[in-house]
């Protein structure tokens, strides 16, 4: 049952907790780590993800359905915790960012591959 958080003084909206599982896909679409989504709000999502696990600055999030995803970039990161903001979001239409006549995967890797990897 997922409970609302308290809103923080900095916070744009709500958190609500959550225990879904998902996966992580990184641009190169064969490096896969999965994650437990710990919170969500309007703007992005709380994971747990393995400490050895290396992020790029943005990656796919896929929860629930896989024409469920979303580009997240990494906003912070300590341990097995990170917290993601989305920055587009794709599902059956071909919107959140895709050109005429492209795919949202297909706009997903574009953005994803002008992207550097960011490795600590």
């Amino acid at each position: 049952m997922a409970r609302s958080l308290p809103k923080s003084h900095n916070r744009k909206s709500e958190r609500v907790s959550s225990d879904e599982d998902a996966v992580i896909l990184l641009a190169d679409g064969r490096t896969r780590h999965p994650c437990k989504i710990i919170d969500r709000s309007e703007g992005g999502v709380q994971i747990k993800i393995d400490r050895s696990a290396e992020l790029s600055q943005e990656f796919w999030l896929i929860a629930g359905t896989p024409q469920a995803q979303t580009i997240c970039s990494l906003a912070w990161r300590v341990g097995s915790r990170a917290g993601c903001a989305f920055v587009a979001h794709f599902g059956n239409r071909n919107d959140g960012g895709a050109a005429p006549g492209q795919s949202g995967q297909d706009a997903i890797r574009s953005r994803l591959l002008k992207r550097p990897l960011i490795i600590d």
